[in-house]
């Protein structure tokens, strides 16, 4: 869990934080309607991987009986959450996903305390180091793509300084999610030689 959120908050909040220049780079200044689309669901799959983390312990544990009883739960809410936000505009129907992923994460947090003794408030715990060393990792992203008009330079700014800042706080904070990918990356370079 701790390495996933090492890896994917910093990316999906960079994304979120330079979806503008990213689309204007790709798809051009005629797709503006769409940043706010793409920064919203950036922060509806924060949650995502660790929810399917949750889900492959129950398989592995032998519980696919309760993994059958959440998906049938969640997607009910899901339906319900799309029927009830279509009414409001593409918008709304994009914030939807962002209140599904958190109740998602929070009926599999529920059942993983039951089974595995690791609840939601242990697995926020392991989170929340990553989750604000890629706040400052979205706040220069913003910055970027504010300060700098031309697209492909701001992305170029932030693809080169938003990894670094998070590099050289994870090592300096000694985040376990640091500690376990260096330990992966170390391991895999003595296997090979």
């Amino acid at each position: 869990r701790s390495l996933f959120a090492f890896l994917s908050f910093p990316i999906l909040l960079w994304l979120c934080a330079c979806a503008r220049p990213f689309v204007y780079f790709l798809l051009t200044e005629k797709w503006a309607e769409c940043v706010p689309l793409m920064q919203i669901l950036c922060v509806s799959l924060l949650t995502n991987g660790i929810t399917n983390i949750n889900l492959n312990l129950f398989f592995v544990k032998g519980r696919s009986d309760i993994v059958l009883r959440l998906e049938v739960i969640k997607k009910t809410i899901a339906v319900i959450i799309l029927f009830g936000s279509m009414f409001f505009g593409l918008k709304a129907m994009c914030y939807g996903p962002v209140l599904f992923s958190f109740i998602e994460f929070g009926l599999n947090a529920l059942y993983t305390r039951r089974i595995l003794n690791y609840g939601l408030w242990h697995q926020i715990k392991v989170m929340v180091p990553c989750f604000l060393c890629s706040m400052i990792v979205l706040a220069e992203g913003l910055l970027f793509s504010r300060l700098i008009e031309t697209p492909w330079v701001s992305l170029t700014v932030s693809i080169v300084i938003c990894p670094a800042t998070y590099w050289l706080m994870s090592k300096a904070l000694r985040l376990y999610g640091y500690q376990e990918g260096s330990e992966l990356i170390r391991n895999k370079f003595k296997r090979s030689e």
